[in-house]
């Protein structure tokens, strides 16, 4: 099926296709044509599980296809809308864009999709309409994922849901079977949520997820688990991403990751964001790393300003696993708002197979900031081949320092470590700094 020209739903109610049983399988290419004023209301939504454009599709493709407009009203009771499909298995969706707003007091919405069943990709596909949401698992591209892949997609609209599992492009990954792959998306809206909120997915609850080069510039806000990239991760690896947007949560909430719930890794990921938590466990790259959650963090680097009640660090928050920070950095200012001695430049709480080695951080700090860590545990062995700057203090650990190097006018005169870093030259001649990432060096 081709689309030959734009088409204006105004005034039409709208039956989606591959209703109930009768899934769609076959190639709809909208041919780059537009529908306008799609708008559903209560009328038009007709199964108690998947509605929109197309209510369920499998072996099918959808292409090249844009909701230019429309308000789309979805009632209590009726589960799981996609603006685009319901639910999808086998079928690829591509090159789609999504301009209507959607309100819905049901669970599992997306601006392309509600739910991936099995073996979907989703490529080049954006959302610019505002999804508003009662109910959990919601996302800007997809509600639901599962067995899936999205490459290239982008949203732009604000996510609002006063419940759980929200993000900027996922919203809940949960795979039973196969994996989620999350590449080269981007979120600009702000995220808001309850618990499991994050810039780009809310959470991932079963089975591997990758996320990879992905950019969050929206601000992300909820209660607990809150993560500019994910809210929280099971099984998950999460590499070359940067976080722009502020993180504002109610207990782990961190730049890049809420809560590591089980075993995963973070490296090559930068945070710029600010980081604010009223209650426990904040940091500029992990807010916390949860038991029997083996983590490591590695070339990372945190710029935004953490600011906590206890438990916080300048790259993670704390730990109650075996975790490992290397080759990372921050600088920010901390600040403390309690008393008890649980904040570090470094790193919060830990324990005593955690591994520190060849990290820095120079910054400022209010209240009771460790330059290195703050817990009972006697950590003298841990931090080594690394400093800290805090307040122009100046704490070294012994260690292998051959890696790092002093350039005048960089990093205040602070060595800088060389796998990080590379000095390069402005048109105008001034030398600035680039942090490396790992497909080049990205500018800071």
């Amino acid at each position: 099926f081709k689309q030959t020209k734009d088409i204006d739903l105004n005034g039409k109610g709208w039956t989606p296709i591959g209703y109930y049983d009768n899934n769609f399988s076959g190639t709809y290419d909208g041919n780059d044509k537009k529908l306008l004023n799609f708008n559903m209301e209560e009328k038009h939504v007709l199964s108690a599980y998947y509605n929109g454009l197309f209510a369920r599709i499998s072996g099918a493709t959808i292409k090249n296809l844009t909701i230019e407009s429309g308000e789309i009203k979805v009632p209590e009771g009726r589960e799981h809308f996609g603006v685009i499909a319901g639910w999808v298995e086998n079928s690829l969706i591509e090159n789609c864009v999504n301009k209507a707003n959607v309100s819905t007091k049901s669970a599992g919405v997306g601006g392309i999709l509600a739910q991936s069943a099995l073996n979907n990709i989703i490529k080049d596909c954006k959302n610019y309409g505002t999804i508003n949401t009662t109910k959990s698992s919601s996302g800007g591209i997809c509600g639901w994922a599962s067995d899936i892949t999205f490459t290239n997609c982008f949203n732009y609209g604000t996510v609002n849901s006063e419940w759980n599992y929200v993000g900027g492009i996922v919203g809940r990954s949960d795979c039973v079977n196969g994996s989620v792959y999350v590449k080269n998306c981007e979120n600009q809206g702000d995220i808001t949520g309850n618990n499991y909120v994050g810039g780009i997915v809310g959470s991932s609850v079963n089975g591997l997820i990758e996320i990879n080069a992905c950019i969050n510039e929206g601000n992300v806000i909820g209660q607990s688990y809150i993560g500019g990239i994910i809210g929280s991760t099971e099984l998950t690896n999460v590499e070359d991403c940067i976080n722009y947007g502020n993180a504002s949560g109610n207990g782990n909430t961190g730049g890049i990751v809420g809560r590591v719930l089980s075993a995963g890794n973070v490296t090559w990921c930068k945070n710029y964001g600010n980081i604010t938590d009223t209650r426990t466990d904040c940091g500029g790259i992990i807010g916390s790393v949860g038991p029997d959650a083996p983590c490591e963090v590695k070339y990372c680097l945190n710029e935004g300003d953490i600011k906590g009640y206890v438990v916080m660090g300048g790259i993670v928050g704390g730990t109650v696993s075996e975790l490992t920070i290397s080759y990372s950095y921050a600088s920010c200012k901390i600040t403390n708002t309690w008393t008890e001695k649980s904040a570090g430049g470094i790193i919060g709480y830990w324990m005593p197979n955690t591994s520190i080695h060849h990290v820095f951080f120079v910054g400022t700090s209010e209240g009771d900031v460790h330059p290195f860590h703050a817990t009972k545990w006697d950590s003298s062995w841990i931090e080594t081949a690394s400093y800290s700057v805090m307040n122009s203090t100046k704490v070294y650990r012994d260690g292998d320092f051959s890696t790092f190097q002093v350039i005048p006018g960089i990093n205040q005169g602070y060595p800088v470590m060389s796998e990080l870093f590379s000095i390069v030259q402005e048109p105008n001649g001034t030398a600035v700094l680039d942090f490396f990432s790992k497909n080049g060096f990205s500018r800071i």
